[in-house]
């Protein structure tokens, strides 16, 4: 479930594309160009916005949504004249006739019921299975499949397309046909004929296919939704500078600078060489950083390399000086020790008076019995009182 996509949910290119065309007047001049051969038959201030959203009853018995990239009815003198849809389409879509045939399909729908309930308000009512009354008439309803590919479309323009029909059955199931603009290979000289915004779209397009991105900069159509442009560059060349000095430019825009390619290009490259300077402020304090992180871990493995050296040294010179102290003190005793046999064995004394007359603590004491067992001595008293019993 957490990897489904969502439906209805736009991905960003359709959203970028869809809020440059919500305008009257680029959607407009996108039909007049398109449909009209320049001719300025539509006009903005007869467009309103059309019901983007149709209901259809899917497989599974549910209902669902399918939703319009950007829909406009005209509507002239009171009475609607047609009603327009744009598909953008980024790739090609191997379904396209049927769902444009569906959004078409809804548009008349609403249209039948639209009639029905003005008949109704009325109180004229058509007969139930006649539904509507001879001479009432819906309006057209016109879809265009905006495709802004670099590559040629691949994918079915017509619902027979779609199909492997029989060649004696191809008179019987109607046909559908898409109106499909390869907006990227649209000729200059059409292009020339836009006057919205669009232009700058299209020209964007064709000069990508052609790999002359560069040559958009000579292009001096003036903007006149700045925002949405500075967006739709953004989205389509993957430049983040655009979001960058999208500000600056949307508000000289609005303090009255015509705004247009070439001045656009030139606050790129200011961002690049502003960019330039940042990297390498930026580079510098990460370096300079790095630096000292490196000095200070030179500095602690040469110090304990060091600190090692000469605590090895001062530690030989203290157990040497702790050595011989012990050795000293432990010759000392053991000499008191031999002393003490030495009594016993040449004057006869035993060996408490020994002892006492070498003074011997009570430490020394037991001190000399753990040494005659450690060093496997023989007690001179026994010794001398063997000899004198022989």
């Amino acid at each position: 479930m957490g990897n489904r996509k969502r439906r209805g949910v736009k991905s960003r290119p359709d959203r970028v594309e869809k809020l440059l065309e919500d305008y009257n007047d680029v959607f407009a001049d996108i039909i007049n160009v398109l449909v009209y051969d320049g001719r300025e038959e539509v006009r903005p201030e007869d467009l309103v916005d059309g019901p983007a959203v149709s209901h259809y009853k899917a497989a599974e018995g549910d209902w669902r949504e399918r939703t319009r990239d950007v829909c406009k009815e005209d509507v002239r003198n009171g009475a609607t004249f047609a009603v327009w849809g744009l598909e953008n389409q980024s790739k090609v879509s191997f379904v396209m006739p049927v769902r444009c045939m569906g959004y078409d399909y809804a548009a008349y729908g609403r249209m039948v019921e639209h009639l029905k309930a003005k008949n109704k308000e009325e109180g004229r009512e058509a007969d139930y299975a006649a539904e509507l009354h001879p001479g009432q008439h819906i309006w057209p309803a016109i879809t265009l499949v905006l495709y802004f590919g670099t590559k040629p479309w691949d994918g079915p323009v017509t619902l027979h397309e779609m199909m492997d029909i029989p060649e004696d059955l191809r008179a019987e199931v109607p046909d559908y046909r898409i109106h499909l603009v390869e907006v990227a290979f649209l000729p200059e000289e059409t292009i020339a004929k836009f006057k919205s915004d669009f232009q700058v779209v299209a020209s964007l397009f064709r000069a990508k296919r052609l790999g002359k991105e560069r040559e958009m900069k000579y292009n001096t159509k003036k903007w006149d939704h700045v925002a949405e442009l500075m967006e739709f560059f953004r989205t389509f060349t993957g430049d983040a500078r655009y979001e960058t000095c999208k500000a600056k430019i949307v508000e000289r825009s609005r303090k009255g600078e015509v705004i247009m390619c070439s001045v656009v290009d030139t606050f790129v490259e200011m961002g690049v060489q502003e960019g330039i300077k940042q990297g390498i402020e930026k580079g510098m304090e990460q370096g300079i950083e790095m630096g000292i992180k490196q000095g200070v871990k030179k500095g602690m493995e040469k110090g304990m390399e060091e600190g090692m050296e000469k605590g090895m040294e001062k530690g030989m010179e203290k157990g040497m000086e702790k050595g011989m102290e012990k050795g000293m003190g432990q010759g000392l005793i053991e000499g008191r020790y031999r002393s003490l046999q030495s009594l016993v064995k040449n004057t006869g004394m035993s060996l408490p008076e020994a002892m006492d007359a070498l003074s011997f603590s009570k430490k020394e004491r037991k001190g000399y019995k753990k040494w005659l067992k450690a060093n496997k001595e023989k007690d001179p008293e026994k010794r001398a009182g063997m000899k004198k019993a022989g």
